[in-house]
Parts: structure tokens; sequence; C-alpha cells
């Protein structure tokens, strides 16, 4: 008979398990870097794929003996939104330490606020507005190029006092037809520079044209496939979409009872809502499509009922008293369990909630034998401290009787705190918790 243990597993104490280790060669500290520009629009050629392999041939060429260097790119497409969304992702998901290049004035000025909210740095090295040095210059900023202040400056200045014609600065307010939107002024000294300032303009320059084509108007078709409109939702859910468009969708935001709770810009487009956090009763759950010329699709409203419930004795660890905090590590951490004589349908895993964590954290089952991964879901910090906060898993899994397991979480050093070896833990009969374990990334170390 299969037993169902809820928690079963509760990957949160694979984080109060990890084990005093053992004298080894230290792996050397990781920095990843997130280079984040126009890869596919007016600006590609200014930053683009070029600065991605800029960035790996410096981190080759300067190859540091102290730590390892990672890079990481994406096309922010020139939108903020979709800027901040990807950024969000690689620092609470990935552990990116640098978000660089940024590209278009809006993006970075919103990259630049997420660094600082997320104590990250911001290294804008394709971005000209003067507003990143001025009115919202953060401690987590480094602005490594020119600015408009100095070009208008340096430029217009020389021109004038040189005898050049009278032209007038950006500051001059312009208003265009329906067939198009001035989004600031553009200049070149030899490279071509930028001026984000919607409705004004360098003049005397403007151009006649007759109109020939709407351009994409089709707005993409979005839908929910899971939650089933009047599901019964417990301890957290998976949420689908299924999301189309004739160009192609960008971004999905994901709207409980009409409050954005998540933006994902990666394919496939999902989310796992903690109901955990949700008061039982009604709800609804509703998402919104983009695609890459700001058209937006929106789903029908699901209904949902969240009855969070978790079963007496259902729970694998049962009791945890935490031990040494600990946040000095990137890797995987957790525990080794051996089934008993019974195979286990688990159901959902789970994190210890401490005080003060913000991040969310990919915790797994891996089969000790050959490293493999069984299933995983992502679990938010932001559950009730001193507790394990679950995530239902996409499916259930059977763990065979007999076998061993490893129940982990990923960590990242200096982000969420968890729990040494030292913390006290007790479990149910139905399988055996033994030793401790962690990974680096490449290979499980077995504390046993």
């Amino acid at each position: 008979m299969h037993l169902t243990r809820r928690a079963a597993l509760s990957a949160a104490s694979a984080t109060a398990i990890l084990p005093a280790f053992r004298a080894r060669a230290q792996a050397k500290p990781l920095i990843k870097i997130g280079v984040i520009n126009d890869q596919s629009g007016p600006y590609r050629d200014l930053n683009g794929p070029t600065s991605v392999i800029c960035t790996k041939q410096a981190v080759q060429e300067f190859a540091a003996g102290g730590f390892d260097v990672e890079v990481l790119s994406a096309d922010n497409q020139n939108k903020p939104d979709v800027a901040v969304s990807i950024a969000r992702q690689w620092i609470d998901q990935m552990g990116v330490d640098i978000v660089m290049d940024c590209a278009a004035s809006s993006a970075a000025l919103a990259l630049a606020s997420l660094c600082r909210e997320k104590n990250k740095v911001c290294l804008p090295t394709s971005t000209a507005t003067s507003d990143l040095t001025g009115k919202a210059c953060t401690p987590n900023t480094i602005h490594w190029v020119f600015d408009t202040y100095m070009e208008a400056k340096s430029t217009g200045g020389a021109m004038v006092k040189a005898g050049g014609d009278t032209w007038y600065d950006v500051n001059a307010q312009v208003s265009s037809t329906s067939g198009g939107t001035v989004n600031g002024g553009a200049y070149n000294n030899g490279a071509w520079g930028f001026v984000n300032a919607p409705g004004h303009s360098y003049v005397p320059a403007n151009f006649q044209y007759s109109f020939t084509g709407s351009g994409d108007v089709t707005p993409p078709a979005v839908s929910l496939t899971s939650p089933s409109q009047g599901a019964e939702l417990s301890n957290g859910a998976n949420i689908g979409v299924s999301a189309s468009d004739n160009v192609g969708v960008t971004a999905v935001e994901f709207y409980i009872d009409g409050t954005l709770a998540f933006t994902s810009a990666f394919s496939p487009f999902g989310f796992t809502w903690d109901t955990t956090k949700a008061s039982n009763g009604g709800h609804t759950i509703q998402v919104k499509a983009y695609d890459g010329a700001g058209n937006s699709g929106l789903s029908a409203t699901v209904p949902v009922t969240v009855r969070n419930t978790v079963a007496a004795g259902s729970t694998f660890i049962n009791s945890t008293v935490p031990g040494t905090p600990r946040n000095d590590f990137s890797g995987f951490v957790g525990f080794k369990l051996t089934v008993g004589p019974n195979p286990l349908t688990v159901t959902s895993l789970a994190r210890w909630a401490t005080q003060g964590n913000t991040q969310s954290h990919l915790v797994k089952i891996v089969q000790a034998a050959n490293g493999a991964d069984v299933s995983s879901v992502f679990i938010a910090a932001n559950g009730q401290v001193g507790q394990y906060s679950y995530v239902n898993l996409p499916s259930p899994v059977v763990l065979q009787a007999a076998t061993s397991y490893y129940i982990v979480s990923q960590e990242t050093a200096g982000g969420d705190t968890w729990y040494n070896s030292d913390t006290q833990a007790a479990t149910e009969s139905d399988a055996v918790m033994s030793n401790a374990v962690y990974s680096y990334g490449t290979g499980w170390f077995d504390t046993g």
C-alpha cells in the first residue's frame, strides 16, 4: 500500500541539515554577471550580442585566480517591465551579482532601482541618460559610459563658440501625428547617442511621410490550462497557461484576485502559487500576455477555492529545532533518506521559513544512486516564520521501497538564511533520515 506524505520530504529541512563540511579543496567563489540589452531592436548594433561576446572576452582576459565568473545574457526589448522581470528572476533564482549594459534609458533606470532593492550591482555601459548619476543615482549603480549632459555641454557648447549655426536643445517641445511617437533627441559626434525625453527633440530636423501600414496590432491569445474552474487548491498550486501570438509572446503576468502576483518572461510560462498565504475560501486567477509590439491579451477569470489543510501525521519531518544559521554556501544542501519496506507517494515539498528571507528556492528530490532529478518545485521564502512552507509537486511521485534519495534546497552565498547540521529533526518511521548531503553543482557529497 502506498503511504501518502503530503510534505513528505520537506526539503526545507534539507537546508536544516547541512553537514559540517570535511576538509577538502574549496571551490572558488562564483560571480554571476547578467548582460541585458537590446538584441533585436534599434540598439542591437550599439550593444546587443557584441556586448555579450566582449563581456566574455573580458572575463577570459582578466583570468581572475581567486574566483570564477559566469556570464548570462538576455534581450530586454527596450522594455523596462521585461528587463525587470528577467533581472528579478536572475537575482532571485540564479544568484546573479551584477546586471550590466542595460541599453534603453527606461530599462536602465528600472534596473538600477531593482538592483538597489536587491543590493546588487547595476553597471550601465550603453545608457546615456544623466539621471543615472542625477536624480536616480543609487549607491549600487556605476555609470560606465558618457551621458547626455556631457555630450550636449561639450559638443553643443563648442559648436556655438566656434560660430556654428544656432539650433535648439532637446528641451524643445514637439508634437507628432498618430503615425509615430517622438521618443527624445538623437545626436552624433562620431557615435550615435539618444536622450530619452518623450515629446522633446533637438530642432531643426523634421520629415514628411505617407502612412502605409498599421504594423503588428494582433494581441496574444492566452488562457489558463490549470487549475480548472471551481478547483479546490490546498497548500500550493501550479498555474499553467497557454499563450500564443502571431510574432511571439514576451511575458505573461499572473493576477490573484486582481492583484499582480508574478511575471514570467520565459517559456513555458508558469507560476507556483503558495496558497498558504491566501485565506481559505473563494479566489480568482487571471493571466495577461504581452508581445513584442506591446499588444496584450487577457484570459478569462477562473474562480477557485482555497482549502489549506495538512493532515495530522502526513509530514515526514514532524519536529524541528534549528541549529546554527548560515548563508555562506552556493549550491544544494539537504539530507539523505532511505525509504522503508513500503513505497511513499510524495505530493509536496517544503522549505523552512526564516525571518528576513526574500528569495525563491528550487527544492528537489534526487536519486542517490545516479544523481538524477526526480521532481522539483520553486518555493517562495515568504512563509510563516519558524514553519515549513509547502508547495505541491506538478504531480505526485512514488519513492520506491528500500531506495535512497536526497531531498535538497538550492541556496546562494550571501542570500537567504538556512541552518547547519546541528539542527535537530524528528521524523516519521516510514523512511530513515541518515546523512547530510551537499553539492556545489557537480556531484554529490554524502557525509556518511
